[in-house]
């Protein structure tokens, strides 16, 4: 059995801090999917950096390395939750778009 929809994150003031955390994080579910004989599908676990474009522009590095069972998840600029769609910018553009196109397309 798989466990699907799993969202998490993880603050901090530089790239290395955030990857800390959610390395711990994956980590932690990871062995929690084990314990309750599940299993992630690293295929489809992806990983999304939201920052400013600003603070990007400032930092060192501009993706997040996140292992799961030794392999680096996916990162994306888009990711849906719940239905909603985040982009890496926090600008809400492809979520109203999608919106746009499913009204379109009821007309």
């Amino acid at each position: 059995m798989f466990a699907d929809d799993f969202t998490f994150l993880a603050t901090g003031t530089n790239i290395g801090e955030m990857e800390l955390k959610l390395n711990t994080l994956a980590n932690d579910i990871l062995n929690w999917t084990h314990v309750n004989s599940m299993a992630l599908n690293i295929k489809k676990t992806k990983s999304i950096l939201i920052t400013s474009p600003q603070k990007r522009a400032n930092l060192n590095e501009n993706s997040l390395s996140v292992l799961v069972e030794g392999q680096v998840m996916e990162e994306v600029s888009e990711a849906r939750v719940l239905g909603v769609i985040f982009d890496n910018n926090l600008t809400w553009g492809p979520h109203v778009e999608m919106l746009i196109k499913k009204l379109n397309s009821k007309g």
